[in-house]
């Protein structure tokens, strides 16, 4: 009898020590769900590995309705709060970044990428023939221009990675581009290019919607839904237009370094320059970009051709 009584508490112990285990871990994975929480400093959000954000600005939606609001972290991770940011940015009692009292919001991402047919050198090489036809129709333009277009494909150039898992591919045709690409470049397309369909300032750079589907249209030939879509994505929604937040430092692009040559050849206009990496991962070398007339304001009279990476040996 007392050895089943034995049995019996020895059994009751390694349940109880069970249970707080397993008690202990649920607590832990309540802790560290992803999302906000709140202590005694302020609130923080963590991730679902249980790390937090630190000394950086987050999209992040909340509430889970579909729109996220930008919030900074400092470098304890506390959400900044009904301030002023470090780089002078307002943001409101919640922490949400305001612009003239307004929350800035952007849609959470539509999903999966859906990516174009790939294009092959005849779509370039019937732009080629086009432009050639047509080659008292190529508009002129100055060295300030052309190093404005190179500094754009400069930094596009790290949204057009090849099969193999390089930033940049040897060489991308318009009709190849998929629809991320396409938005992600015509993105940066205000920080650099002068059109006065783009207000441009000190602070976010604001364009019109229907301004914006016209850009794409005449830069990259589509303004298909999918690509749309995308870069409302990346975009503050603010009704009628957009508002896309450019820093003015260029860390994580590439540069132009040294002299860039331009020249018109039967029609196309030729960009050569090379490039400077300023990020880890990016890769110097020296690029020829090929545009041919889109008889439009976009980019000074031109389109998007073809871009081919050449990589410093």
């Amino acid at each position: 009898m007392k050895t089943d009584i034995r049995e019996a508490n020895t059994i009751k112990r390694i349940t109880v020590v069970i249970l707080s285990v397993v008690l202990a871990a649920a607590l832990s994975v309540t802790a560290f769900a992803a999302g906000w929480h709140q202590d005694g400093h302020g609130w923080r959000w963590y991730k679902d590995d249980g790390s937090i954000y630190a000394n950086e600005w987050q999209w992040l939606d909340g509430n889970g309705d579909g729109i996220a609001e930008c919030y900074f972290f400092d470098g304890s991770g506390y959400c900044a709060q009904n301030t002023v940011t470090p780089d002078r940015y307002t943001v409101n009692a919640d922490g949400a970044w305001t612009v003239n009292g307004v929350v800035q919001t952007k849609r959470v991402s539509t999903g999966p990428s859906t990516i174009m047919p790939a294009g092959s050198n005849g779509s370039f090489a019937a732009a080629q023939a086009a432009a050639a036809a047509t080659a008292a129709n190529a508009p002129a333009i100055s060295d300030g221009q052309a190093v404005s277009i190179a500094n754009y494909m400069a930094c596009v150039m790290d949204f057009l990675p090849n099969s193999s898992g390089r930033l940049f591919g040897t060489e991308v045709n318009r009709a190849g581009l998929s629809y991320d690409q396409i938005a992600a470049m015509t993105y940066y397309y205000g920080k650099f290019i002068s059109d006065p369909r783009v207000s441009t300032g000190a602070g976010p750079v604001f364009v019109g919607k229907e301004n914006l589907k016209a850009i794409m249209k005449e830069i990259y030939g589509t303004a298909a839904k999918p690509a749309v879509d995308r870069l409302l994505d990346n975009g503050m929604d603010l009704g009628d237009q957009l508002a896309f937040n450019y820093r003015d430092d260029a860390d994580g692009y590439t540069i132009v370094g040294g002299s860039v040559q331009h020249t018109i050849e039967n029609g196309m206009l030729k960009i050569t320059a090379a490039v400077q990496s300023t990020d880890y991962y990016g890769e110097d070398g020296t690029f020829i970009a090929w545009f041919a007339p889109n008889g439009a304001a976009g980019m000074y009279g031109y389109r998007f051709e073809r871009i081919e990476f050449k990589k410093y040996r």
